[in-house]
C-alpha cells in the first residue's frame, strides 16, 4: 500500500511528449532555401537591369517574407506537446486545497451576441469540474442591457439542475446547446435513472430557451416594482450608472452547490473613454471579491474615474490603445519576460476550410500566368457582354474640323459625365488604399518594440 501511494505521488503531473517532424523540417527547409536563392538573384543581376526601382522593390518584398518564413522555421522547429494528468493530481491534492478560481464572461450586445449562446456558455463554466465554493463567475454587461440580466437570472435557476447532473454522469459537453442537438440521445444500455433525469433535463433546458427566446424577441419591460430590474429603467447602453447585482451566492461553501454568480455593468458616461474589452476586465480585476463584501468601495472601482492618475492600462491590467487589446496584452507580456507555449487541445478547438479556397484562389493568378491560360471572362465574350452592359457607356465622339482649327482644352481627354464606368475603379482603388493601411498598421503593431 506504501509503494502504491509511493508510485502515485512520484510520477509526473504533465509530460512533454516531441514530434517527429523530420518530413516537415525537410519542407520548410527547402522553401527557405528556394526564397535564399530569389534573394540572391536579385543581388547579383540587380546592375544588369534597365529599371531599378521594380526590381528593387521585388528585392525588399522577397527578403521580407525570407525573414519571415526564418522566423516561423524557427517557432516550428521543435513542435511538441504537453500531456496532463489531473487524475494524478487529485490523488495529491484534497479539494480544501485547490486555489480560489475567478471566471470572467464579457458580452456587449444581446443582438450581435445572443443571449442564449453567452448564457450556454455561462452553465458549461459554472459545471466544470471544481469545487464550486472555489469558483466564482462574473458577467461583464457591456451593453447594460436588462434581457443579458434576465437571462442570467433564468440560467442560475436551471443551472442548480444541469450543474449537479453533469457533475454525477461525468458530462463533458457541458454545454446543454451542443449536448442536447438531434445527434445526442440516451442509449439503450444506459440506466433506467439516467434515460428519465436526461429527458428531464432536455425539457427544463427547452424551458429555458422558449424564456429567453420570447424575451428577447419583444422590447424588454423593466419592471418598477422589482428592486432588480428597478435600477435598468431609463438607461442607455453608453450612458448608465455602474450596476453590480449577486445573482447567486455560495454562502454556506459547499463544494456541491452553485458557485457564485455575480453581474456587473460597469458605468459608461459620454464624454469618458471607456477602453472597450479591455476597460471591462480590468474592472473585473479590480473588484473581484467574495459577494458579501460588495459596497460602496466596490461601485466606485467601476466608475469611470476610477482609473485616472492610475497605472490601470498602461503598466498594470489589460493594455488600452487598441482595439485588439489581447494581442497588444500579450505583447506586453512576452516583451517582459512572459513565455507561452503552443497547445493543440483534443478535440480541436478551431477546425475550418475557409483558408484552403483562400489559397487556392490566390495562386490562380500566378498559375495561368506560367502556364499562359486564364480563368476570366475575356472582354470580347458574350458572358461578359452583361456585365459591359452596366458598367460601361458608349458615347458620341467628338469631331475635329478639317482645319485643325479646335481649340477646345478638353478635347481628346476621357470624361466620365454621368456614366457609372467609374464605380468600380474608384471602389476596387478605395479598398486597395484601404486594404494596405490594415496591413500596415498590423505589421507596425507586430513588429514595433516593446
Amino acid at each position: 500500500m506504501a509503494k502504491s501511494t509511493q508510485d502515485s505521488t512520484s510520477l509526473p503531473l504533465q509530460e512533454t511528449i516531441v514530434h517527429n517532424n523530420k518530413a516537415a523540417r525537410a519542407i520548410e527547409l527547402v522553401i527557405l532555401s528556394l526564397l535564399v536563392s530569389v534573394v540572391v538573384y536579385r543581388v547579383v543581376y540587380f546592375k544588369d537591369q534597365d529599371q531599378y526601382l521594380p526590381w528593387l522593390l521585388a528585392f525588399l518584398c522577397e527578403s521580407w517574407f525570407t525573414f519571415n518564413w526564418i522566423l516561423s522555421v524557427c517557432i516550428k522547429w521543435n513542435q511538441c506537446t504537453t500531456k496532463t494528468y489531473p487524475d494524478r493530481l487529485l490523488k495529491r491534492v484534497s479539494d480544501s486545497e485547490f486555489p480560489p478560481v475567478d471566471i470572467f464572461v464579457t458580452t456587449a450586445d444581446p443582438i450581435l451576441e445572443p443571449s442564449i449562446i453567452t448564457m450556454n456558455t455561462v452553465l458549461s463554466l459554472l459545471a466544470v469540474d471544481y469545487p464550486a465554493n472555489k469558483l466564482a463567475l462574473y458577467l461583464s454587461d457591456d451593453g447594460c442591457s436588462p434581457l443579458t440580466f434576465y437571462s442570467l437570472v433564468e440560467t442560475s435557476e436551471f443551472a442548480k439542475l444541469w450543474v449537479p447532473f453533469c457533475k454525477k454522469y461525468n458530462v463533458q459537453v457541458r454545454a446543454p446547446f451542443r449536448y442536447f442537438n438531434s445527434k445526442s440521445m440516451p442509449l439503450e444500455d444506459d440506466s433506467l435513472e439516467f434515460q428519465q433525469e436526461w429527458k428531464m433535463m432536455k425539457k427544463e433546458y427547452g424551458e429555458l430557451y422558449k424564456k429567453i427566446d420570447v424575451a428577447s424577441r419583444r422590447p424588454f419591460t423593466c419592471d418598477r416594482d422589482s428592486e432588480d430590474f428597478a435600477v435598468f429603467d431609463g438607461v442607455h447602453r453608453s450612458d448608465h450608472p455602474t450596476i453590480i447585482k449577486v445573482v447567486s451566492e455560495n454562502k454556506e461553501g459547499i463544494p456541491s452547490n452553485l458557485p457564485h454568480v455575480i453581474y456587473i455593468s460597469r458605468e459608461k458616461r459620454p464624454k469618458h473613454q471607456h477602453h472597450y474589452k479591455a476597460g471591462a476586465m480590468n474592472v473585473l480585476m479590480e473588484i473581484r471579491r467574495s459577494p458579501s463584501d460588495f459596497s460602496v468601495a466596490a461601485i466606485h472601482v467601476a466608475s469611470c474615474s476610477y482609473e485616472y492618475g492610475t497605472s490601470w492600462g498602461t503598466q498594470v491590467g489589460w493594455q488600452y490603445g487598441s482595439t485588439t487589446e489581447d494581442v497588444l496584452t500579450g505583447l506586453t507580456i512576452h516583451g517582459r519576460g512572459w513565455r507561452s507555449a503552443i497547445t493543440s487541445t483534443d478535440p480541436l478547438a478551431f477546425l475550418g476550410f475557409r483558408s484552403i479556397p483562400e489559397l487556392c484562389y490566390a495562386t490562380l493568378p500566378a498559375y495561368c500566368i506560367i502556364t499562359g491560360s486564364q480563368f476570366l471572362p475575356k472582354v470580347n465574350e458574350q458572358g461578359f457582354l452583361i456585365f459591359m452592359g452596366t458598367v460601361f457607356e458608349v458615347t458620341q465622339k467628338e469631331h475635329r474640323s478639317i482645319d485643325g482649327d479646335n481649340d477646345n482644352e478638353t478635347d481628346g481627354r476621357f470624361t466620365f459625365d454621368k456614366s457609372p464606368m467609374i464605380v468600380p475603379g474608384v471602389v476596387i482603388l478605395l479598398d486597395s488604399i484601404v486594404h494596405d493601411l490594415e496591413i500596415g498598421s498590423f505589421c507596425f503593431v507586430v513588429c514595433a518594440p516593446m
